[in-house]
């Protein structure tokens, strides 16, 4: 006879068990739902351009940006070849690209010289012979497994291999010229394997995993509140009541999203997410063929249902804003307590080493405060798990580890709480398989959101050819990240960037050295803290392992790197740091840190603070250096502690200022210097650009960014000053010459046509010496207006003797006022190497000297330009032209909001309004316009633009010339923000015809390789 007391027990018994069973069974269906999405079915954009249009064998452009089609059939017939062979000559029959040299190396070309035939593939010869009769049938195909040339359905020629010629249009002489064009087409389905959204199976196997999850996980939760274990909260009392900190970290990153610096990839990934509303994928629109970034994507559905509102630079700032809140929140109320006794004053600490970190990484839309969120939930999960004996925080933390790696490379640093504490986190899991199951289940999770969009096929072909281009840096190439971060002309090296990393450096050694020697530090609490210096230190091992090596993934480090500092802070102010000695060296190793990073300089990307202070040179105050100052001062003090402590052999406490609170304050300065420096700079541009000024017309809903503060010279051959009176005195220039022949001069000077001359000094051996002085030309009210800067155009030498000076003069013929052209006038504003600006000038090419003349004009009505050339040698040289006003339009009326547009990716971030050119069907827009950056910064973006970093719009250049056109910012015309250049077909090409489907892809269907000229293409790496 069963006892009543034993009904509820057997029934606890059997619920416990059915929910085990469902644990088990919920995980294994959602992990093989899991692993079956990257092998799902995907439904693809398919392509297919055809050739000729109409009837008319006009040449078209077709410009593939993979370079080759998936597939490629041309045919054409012999009564076409017949006829054109009466003609005589050499016609081009078809082509798939330019009749050029490298046209002829890259592409299919089928021609005739007089009956002659050839057919001649990626620069080689694969088919010869006369035309002889006029009713036979040619046809070339080519796909990634072979190359075939037939005549009558028998093969003649072809290859067993990727040979597939490059496509830029299909290219022909023969209109006009043939009327016969029986059987003349050319068929191209493009390459559109990353065009691909979800089917209804990859729909159906995400849903299913997703509620199998969510099924394991509340069995789980379930199973815990069994176990007997006293339930807690999971979040603490007063998480969410306000405290001072929290104001003003939520003020500052708010304050920082309005004024603060542009990120580096700002552009770059606004302009990925903007391109998805053509092409239907995020793919990296700048290089790579414009390969997906899967499986690093899924967080740019964010920012691109975003953009759907808004793409104001202030809008996007938003989630950064967002997320720095959740991290200060989870590092001020969880974090930071468990690991040591939290004082109102480290807390002050923990803020101000926060923002200081925060600021110069994560304002902007890179991923790293993703990371930072992600880390700190996972370390947060793990010390739940391990405080109340849990499995589900386990669990959760596992989820939110796979969620970060699937954003980017660097968020593998966020699995690395779940190594810390192998023995106790194995004591959880140990004979329990349900867990085991359902951990799986989290882990498989991250496929979803790896592959959601794209097959595993896809994603494979994707990296493999971003690993073959690169750049993609082996592990024991991570000191060049660290040479970046003490590189002091660089952004990447700015005082903002290395200080916080070199704190984090000196604490993880103070915090581990302490631990090692006592074991224990009074308030801090041992296990916890361990587990935070384990995977901090493991977190700076792991991010070598990552591609790329630039210093804006310390940004990552914002969460548990500052844990670290703070604990450190914590350890300088011990009391075990009280004597002379202790404290002596703790503050001078404190100084020695904030001297090394004040030997960097206070510079932001591209035009965030082109004025700020310090921003071209090393923090110094009259003249002395900070760096010098900490430096000294740091060594003189440790060295004063010893040698006291020595003399006096006691320990009695130290009068020095404490370490900890000069780190704290070091850092609280280092966030009042860059709000400082915006702050001033959004001040003293107010009559220009600033990213403070875009952000807030963005509020009132004007947001065409820099568009809107520039001008362009449309037609840079108009404004030159008109001659008043008086004539050239020459000396030793000569009229109409004097400059290197290889550099002509710009615009229409130096040309008969005009009469407009250029002056020069440059003759055989450089030897000339001497002055020429030019007639006064007439100041026009443009000038005077201060609507447009005086311009004159030099080449040669601005130094060491040789002199270029405007004077300016009154009524009579008398100079009133005379400004110098020097180096300060033609320094590079825009160089991230602040040696490199103040560099003279010294070189054989022309460029535009631009001098804002409004006030040095008041009271003149003429200008003359006085030449001298004092130097010798080799280069010592001075050439220049008259002067000119420039005439100037507003930028949006030339390049207008519709116009299909290259924007670099360098300044894409302030262009928001300028259409991207589209990269949709594997084919490239033929742009109007180029929004390039300008002066050194130019070279960046020229992967875009280069066959072997597979730049998408190589082809354009082939096919187009790109003429820039002066571009100036309204008041702040010396500096050289970006050059617009107009793109122009080379010859007046139509467009194909195209014909849309869709079809049905497998998960591992071959599609061929993306073949990068000069990496990986068959033909150039043999």
């Amino acid at each position: 006879m069963t006892s009543a007391g034993s009904v509820p027990a057997v029934s606890q018994k059997i619920a416990s068990s059915r929910t085990r069973i469902s644990a088990l069974v919920a995980g294994v269906v959602s992990v093989l739902s899991a692993l079956l999405v990257p092998l799902a079915p995907v439904v693809q954009d398919v392509a297919t351009f055809s050739w000729p249009v109409a009837g008319s064998a006009k040449p078209v452009h077709l410009l593939l940006y993979p370079y080759q089609a998936a597939e490629l059939s041309a045919t054409f017939s012999c009564s076409t070849l017949a006829e054109a062979a009466r003609r005589g000559g050499r016609e081009i029959v078809l082509s798939t690209t330019p009749d050029t040299d490298a046209g002829r190396r890259d592409g299919l070309v089928v021609e005739l010289d007089g009956s002659a035939l050839t057919i001649t593939n990626r620069g080689r010869t694969v088919h010869r012979e006369q035309v002889t009769g006029s009713t036979c049938s040619w046809q070339v195909s080519a796909t990634s497994e072979r190359t075939v040339v037939s005549k009558d359905g028998k093969r003649v020629a072809g290859a067993d291999s990727d040979v597939r010629p490059h496509v830029l249009g299909v290219f022909s002489t023969l209109d006009g010229k043939v009327r016969d064009l029986t059987g003349l087409g050319v068929r191209v389905v493009s390459d559109t394997r990353f065009q691909t959204s979800p089917s209804v199976w990859k729909y159906g196997l995400m849903v299913l995993s997703v509620l199998a999850l969510a099924v394991a996980l509340l069995a789980l939760r379930r199973i815990d509140r069994e176990s007997g274990l006293p339930v807690r909260r999971i979040l603490p009392r007063g998480f969410w009541r306000p405290r001072p900190p929290d104001l003003v970290v939520g003020g500052v990153l708010s304050a920082w999203a309005f004024i603060g610096a542009l990120t580096v990839d700002d552009g770059y990934i606004l302009t990925m997410i903007r391109a998805k509303e053509t092409s239907g994928f995020v793919g990296n629109y700048y290089r790579w063929f414009n390969a997906p970034e899967a499986p690093f994507d899924y967080f740019y559905e964010l920012y691109h249902a975003m953009t759907r509102i808004s793409d104001s630079l202030l809008w996007l700032r938003l989630p950064s804003v967002g997320l720095g809140i959740v991290a200060w929140l989870l590092l001020s109320r969880l974090v930071l307590p468990r690991v040591v006794k939290c004082s109102p004053w480290l807390v002050w600490a923990a803020a101000a080493v926060f923002l200081a970190w925060w600021l110069p990484y994560n304002n902007g839309i890179r991923p790293e405060p993703f990371i930072v969120v992600g880390t700190l939930g996972v370390f947060c999960a793990v010390e739940r798990a391990l405080a109340t004996r849990r499995s589900l925080p386990l669990a959760v933390g596992l989820l939110i580890a796979v969620a970060a790696v699937a954003i980017t490379p660097t968020g593998v640093i966020a699995f690395l709480p779940l190594l810390t504490a192998p023995r106790e986190l194995l004591g959880l899991v140990r004979r329990r398989l349900p867990l085991l199951v359902v951990l799986g289940a989290c882990g498989s999770f991250g496929l979803l959101l790896m592959f959601y969009d794209q097959t595993f096929s896809a994603v494979m072909e994707a990296t493999r050819a971003r690993s073959a281009i690169g750049p993609s840096l082996r592990w024991d190439q991570e000191i060049q990240r660290y040479s970046r971060l003490f590189e002091p002309g660089y952004v990447e090296g700015s005082v903002a960037r290395r200080t916080p990393v070199l704190l984090l450096a000196l604490s993880l050694a103070l915090v581990t050295a302490v631990l090692l020697r006592a074991k224990r530090i009074p308030g801090v609490a041992s296990g916890p803290t361990r587990r935070l210096l384990l995977t901090t230190a493991l977190a700076l091992a792991a991010i070598a392992l990552t591609p790329t090596k630039w210093t804006h993934h310390f940004g990552a480090f914002s969460g548990l790197g500052v844990a670290v500092v703070v604990l450190g802070v914590w350890v300088l102010a011990a009391p075990a740091l009280r004597s002379a000695k202790a404290r002596g060296i703790a503050l001078g190793g404190v100084m020695v840190v904030f001297a090394i990073g004040l030997s960097g300089m206070n510079a932001w990307w591209f035009v965030s603070a082109p004025d700020g202070l310090w921003a071209e040179q090393r923090p110094n105050v009259f003249g002395v250096r900070l760096n010098t100052v900490f430096l000294v001062v740091g060594l003189l003090i440790a060295l004063f502690a010893v040698v006291k402590a020595a003399l006096r052999g006691t320990e009695r406490p130290s009068r020095l200022p404490g370490p900890a609170l000069v780190a704290a304050l070091g850092c609280a300065a280092l966030v009042v210097l860059q709000l400082g420096t915006f702050a001033a700079v959004t001040g003293a541009r107010a009559n220009t650009y600033s990213v403070a000024k875009q952000n807030a017309r963005s509020v009132f809903g004007e947001d065409c960014g820099l568009a809107s503060a520039l001008k362009i010279e449309p037609k840079p051959e108009l404004g030159i000053l008109s001659l008043l009176r008086g004539k050239e005195e020459l000396g030793p220039f000569s009229a109409q010459g004097g400059y290197d022949p290889a550099f002509g001069p710009p615009y229409l000077f130096d040309r008969p046509s005009t009469g407009v001359p250029v002056w020069g000094s440059r003759v055989d051996g450089d030897r000339t010496t001497g002055t020429a002085t030019t007639g006064w030309y007439r100041v026009e009210d443009s000038l005077r207006r201060g609507d447009a800067p005086l311009v004159i155009s030099v080449a040669g030498r601005l130094h060491d003797g040789n002199e270029l000076a405007v004077e300016f003069g009154d009524s009579r013929g008398r100079p009133v006022r005379r400004i110098v052209v020097d180096e300060f006038a033609m320094r590079d504003f825009d160089s991230d190497d602040p040696t490199v600006r103040r560099l003279p000038t010294d070189t054989p090419q022309w460029r535009d000297v631009r001098l804002d003349v409004r006030d040095a004009v008041a009271g003149a009505d003429s200008i003359r330009l006085v030449a001298t050339d004092g130097s010798s040698g080799t280069g010592g040289w001075l050439a220049f032209t008259p002067p000119k006003a420039p005439v100037l339009v507003p930028m949006r009326e030339v390049v207008t909001d519709t116009d299909p547009t290259i924007v670099d990716w360098p300044v894409a971030a302030v262009f928001p309004c300028n259409r991207p050119a589209s990269l949709a069907l594997g084919a490239v827009e033929l742009p109007r316009y180029r929004i390039a950056p300008g002066g050194v910064t130019s070279g960046l973006a020229g992967m875009s633009y280069a066959a072997d970093s597979a730049g998408p719009f190589a082809p354009v250049t082939a096919v187009a010339t790109q003429t820039p056109l002066p571009t100036y910012l309204v008041n702040d015309w010396r500096r050289d923000v970006v050059v617009v250049h107009r793109i122009e077909q080379r010859h007046p090409l139509g467009t194909p015809a195209v014909q849309l489907s869709r079809v049905l892809a497998p998960g591992l269907s071959g599609r061929g390789r993306l073949n990068t000229p000069g990496v990986d293409d068959p033909l150039t790496t043999r």
